[in-house]
C-alpha cells in the first residue's frame, strides 16, 4: 500500500491523497504497454523517501492540520500564511517545548506538502524566517551528539564475544555474524538500520583490497 498523507482544502477539510497516483495518468483506453509504464512510474514515485520519512512527515503534516483546525478555529492549512506559520512554531517552542531539531523537520514536511499540491511554501516567508532565527538564538540549535564508540571499546566488546560455546566447543554462528556487523559498521561508519539491511549479497570482495559494502537504503534518502 502507498504511503498517503493529509490533505485539507481550504476549508479545513481533511482527507487523504496519494501524491504518487497524481503524477500519472491513468484510466480506461490506455494501451497495455502504456498501463505498464503508467504501473511502474507509480511505484517509483512511492519509493523515492524512506518509509520513516514518510510516516515522519505524514504525522507532520497531520499535527500541523490539527493545529489549525483546533487552536486556530478552522485557519486554512493549506494554503496556509506566514502568520499561521509563525504561531505554529511557536507554539511548538514555547507551549510544548520541542527541540530545535525537530521544529525544523515539521516546518520541512508543511513546505514539502505546499509545494508538492502546487502552492508557495510559507515557511519561506521573511516573517516565519525571523521568527526561527529568533528561536534558534535563544533555544539553541545544536544537536547532542552520542558518544562515539572508539577503537579500543570496539577491542573490549570483540575480546567479550566468545566464537565457541564455553561448554561444548561449538562455534556460534550468531557470534561471528554480530562480530563481523560491529567490524562494519565500525568501518563503514554504517547506521544501525543500514546493518541490519544487509544481506550477503550486498557484499563484494577484492582479495588483498577490501570490501564494497551496497547500502540499499539509508535514513538520509528523502
Amino acid at each position: 500500500m502507498p504511503e498517503r498523507v493529509p490533505y485539507a482544502d481550504g476549508n479545513g477539510r481533511g482527507e487523504e491523497r496519494s501524491d504518487a497516483r497524481r503524477l500519472v495518468p491513468s484510466g480506461d483506453g490506455l494501451p497495455a504497454r502504456l498501463e505498464e509504464t503508467v504501473r511502474a512510474a507509480r511505484e517509483y514515485a512511492e519509493a523515492a523517501r524512506a518509509p520513516n520519512t514518510l510516516r515522519a512527515y505524514r504525522s507532520d503534516v497531520e499535527d500541523f492540520s490539527i493545529y489549525c483546525r483546533v487552536e486556530l478555529g478552522g485557519s486554512s492549512p493549506l494554503p496556509a500564511s506566514a502568520e499561521t506559520m509563525a504561531l505554529y512554531v511557536t507554539d511548538l517552542a514555547h507551549e510544548r517545548g520541542l527541540k530545535t531539531s525537530t521544529i525544523e523537520r515539521r516546518l520541512a514536511s508543511v513546505s514539502a506538502w505546499h509545494k508538492r499540491h502546487g502552492h508557495p511554501s510559507p515557511t519561506e516567508e521573511r516573517l516565519v524566517r525571523e521568527v526561527m532565527k529568533g528561536i534558534r538564538r535563544k533555544r539553541g540549535s545544536r544537536q547532542k551528539q552520542a558518544a562515539p564508540l572508539t577503537v579500543g571499546v570496539l577491542k573490549r566488546v570483540l575480546s567479550a564475544m566468545r566464537e565457541r560455546d564455553p561448554k561444548t566447543g561449538v562455534v556460534r554462528a550468531a557470534v561471528l555474524r554480530d562480530r563481523a556487523l560491529l567490524l562494519v559498521g565500525f568501518a563503514g561508519s554504517f547506521r544501525r538500520s543500514e546493518l541490519s539491511a544487509l544481506r550477503a549479497s550486498d557484499l563484494e570482495f577484492f582479495e588483498g583490497c577490501g570490501v564494497v559494502v551496497l547500502v540499499r537504503a539509508s535514513k538520509t534518502d528523502t
